[in-house]
């Protein structure tokens, strides 16, 4: 019979397994892509990568090493190893769902920028390709933000520009 932490263990095995692959998938994209990073989710991304690693490799070690000898301790391996694999097959697809949905929303924010940018009669796909570099730029450089409308803010004409200043900043680089 299984005891409660052998329990516990399997249990874990697979939610860990499925934390550290969808943090390396979500990681990896975040870098491939060239998107700005600081430190702190630099640490956040190793913590949920490592720890969770750590616990799977612990567990496979000491069920490895365990005194137990016989088919138990063979049936104990194999439904450690399943449960890493399937829990590794769904962090690796939860993770890649977490990547088509950010690179659905940043081609969503692109595509409005683009719609604030059309006065200049620049074509859609190279407005889309700036519009991205523009926002992860902002992104990498959040703008000052003062108080209040300027001068300029009250005599803007058109009324597709935006009026925060994280979008404005998108607004400004987007303009010829």
């Amino acid at each position: 019979m299984i005891a409660k932490g052998h329990l516990l263990v399997l249990l874990a095995v697979p939610v860990c397994a499925a934390v550290a692959v969808s943090v390396g998938v979500v990681s990896v994209d975040v870098l491939a892509s060239g998107e700005p990073v600081g430190a702190a989710e630099v640490m956040q991304a190793l913590v949920f990568l490592v720890g969770p690693l750590l616990v799977v490799g612990i567990a496979l070690y000491v069920t490895r090493n365990t005194a137990e000898a016989g088919i138990a301790r063979r049936l104990y391996g194999g439904l450690l190893l399943a449960g890493a694999v399937a829990g590794a097959g769904f962090g690796g697809w939860f993770g890649w769902t977490i990547v088509e949905e950010k690179h659905a929303q940043l081609d969503a924010r692109a595509a409005e920028a683009c719609g604030w940018a059309r006065a200049g009669g620049e074509e859609p796909p190279r407005c889309v390709e700036r519009a991205r570099a523009c926002l992860l730029e902002v992104r990498a450089h959040p703008p000052e933000v003062a108080r209040g409308f300027s001068a300029a803010d009250a005599h803007e004409a058109s009324p597709h520009v935006p009026r925060n200043a994280h979008d404005r900043a998108v607004y400004e680089c987007l303009r010829p």
